[in-house]
């Protein structure tokens, strides 16, 4: 997926880092080469109109088949973990689609994982349940594109869904708001605190 392979470049240049540290320079190179060589095969995983797609799917008989499904952690990864330029056309097409296509897709609003996701839909007139984490994924990203206003409308979205114990679950019926799943989930708490943390950076 396009996720996976932007953790991967954090990992490589994280790891080049690591080896020039401990004075091994040779294992630093090497790890940035490979590095810099998933960064040169990026265009593979977007769609025509050069948005990130989700990436690739294995048919039957293990030949690669490009998944053009729109999915906003291919949004989220090339921000937070391959460090893409703000203005890449790329993270522009692809916020651009977010936007248009993941973000208030469902009466409650927020954001919703990817296309056609029937993870605990039970409604399937929509096209997901909204999330947490996605939700504040977006808004970290408005956040750091200077949208703050836009980034605080979300923050406030996910924080009007906690339940009186402040605990906040994986995500939502699309409809009456529901808390669907686990509940608490720790990745949604730890969300909100980053979201929090690039929030009082401005």
């Amino acid at each position: 997926s396009t996720y996976s392979v932007c953790t991967v470049i954090a990992g490589l240049e994280a790891a080049a880092k690591l080896a020039e540290a401990t004075s091994h320079p040779a294992d630093a190179s090497e790890w940035r080469r490979a590095a810099a060589g998933y960064r040169a095969q990026l265009d593979k995983l977007c769609v025509p109109d050069g948005a990130f797609s989700k990436g690739f799917l294995l048919s039957d008989d293990g030949t690669p088949e490009p998944d053009d499904t729109l999915d906003i952690s291919s949004l989220y990864g090339p921000f937070m973990f391959a460090g893409l330029p703000l203005d890449d056309k790329r993270m522009q097409r692809t916020l651009h689609a977010v936007h248009d296509r993941l973000y208030n897709s469902s009466p409650i609003g927020g954001v919703i994982r990817y296309e056609n996701d029937n993870y605990f839909l039970a409604k399937q007139q929509y096209q997901g349940n909204p999330w947490i984490v996605c939700t504040l994924w977006l808004a970290q990203y408005l956040l750091a594109v200077q949208r703050g206003q836009d980034a605080k409308d979300l923050l406030d979205w996910a924080l009007a869904r906690r339940m009186s114990s402040g605990v906040l679950s994986e995500q939502f019926d699309p409809e009456d708001g529901t808390a669907l799943s686990v509940a608490p989930l720790v990745w949604s708490h730890a969300e909100l605190v980053n979201t929090l943390l690039d929030l009082y950076k401005l």
